[in-house]
């Protein structure tokens, strides 16, 4: 498998900027913030414990692309707001405080681009997937394109290059969250040696987002499926491709949603 090293990291948000040294979204009252769960072992099941089904099916193995980040705070009940710190209190959102970073080195400071993921997700059927929706943010425009650039070098797909194309030294302000339609897949998940995760006594939450084509796009539009999961107990999560064959248009995309 293989693993983003630190960096930097993004900004998918990603780079080594200054400004990337502390959450994008600022800090929030202490009274609000819930620490990440402790991660005593990297495991989080006993073996014995039956795999159930698998919800999340990696195309490409073991060897699947997939960028690590660690949670650095949990926010609950929560709603967006259209600037910094990107949420308050008062609603059904689940925030994240989350920097790119490998898990190995969970006892270091990590040094890649932060970024704030939120989500909320409508209950639905017994067994079933469940729907709702995901947002992304980070403190500026060289923070956007640091994240993205982490998840392009993850995904050995590079920002896509030519006139108009962002740079890192591109001033400019926050560009604003950014949302996408979720599928939560499954809760309480185990990984799998073979690659995805399954069912049964885990402590994985898996889903999978939906990424619009850019306004004015040509050629092929289909949305491209991104795998993003999260460990809420051993704070560590991860943005995983769903297809190898869409890793260009995945980051292409997400530059142009999320930089802008």
């Amino acid at each position: 498998m293989r693993h983003l090293l630190v960096r930097s990291f993004p900004a998918v948000a990603l780079a080594a900027v200054a400004t990337l040294t502390g959450c994008p979204g600022g800090d929030a009252p202490d009274a609000e913030r819930v620490a990440p769960r402790a991660r005593p072992t990297p495991t989080d099941d006993p073996p014995e414990t039956p795999i159930g089904p698998r919800v999340q099916t990696e195309t490409g193995g073991p060897e699947w692309s997939r960028m690590p980040f660690r949670i650095e705070a949990v926010h609950d009940r929560r709603r967006p707001t259209d600037a910094p710190p990107w949420h308050e209190a008062g609603g059904d959102w689940t925030v994240l405080e989350a920097r790119v970073g490998p898990w190995e080195s969970a006892g270091e400071a990590a040094g890649g681009p932060a970024f704030v993921l939120a989500f909320r997700v409508k209950a639905g059927p017994a067994g079933k997937a469940s729907f709702g929706e995901a947002m992304i943010a980070v403190a500026d425009r060289p923070a956007a394109i640091a994240l993205v650039g982490a998840i392009g070098e993850a995904l050995t797909a590079p920002i896509p290059e030519g006139p108009g194309a962002p740079s890192a030294t591109t001033p400019g302000p926050a560009p604003g969250p950014e949302r996408f339609r979720l599928a939560r897949l499954g809760t309480a998940l185990r990984r799998r040696d073979e690659g995805g995760l399954a069912g049964n006594g885990g402590a994985w939450t898996a889903t999978k987002w939906f990424v619009e084509a850019p306004r004015g796009a040509k050629g092929n539009k289909r949305p491209v499926e991104l795998y993003a999961n999260w460990n809420l107990r051993e704070a560590r999560g991860e943005l995983v491709e769903k297809d190898p064959a869409d890793r260009d248009r995945l980051v292409a995309f997400l530059a142009d949603r999320i930089i802008r």
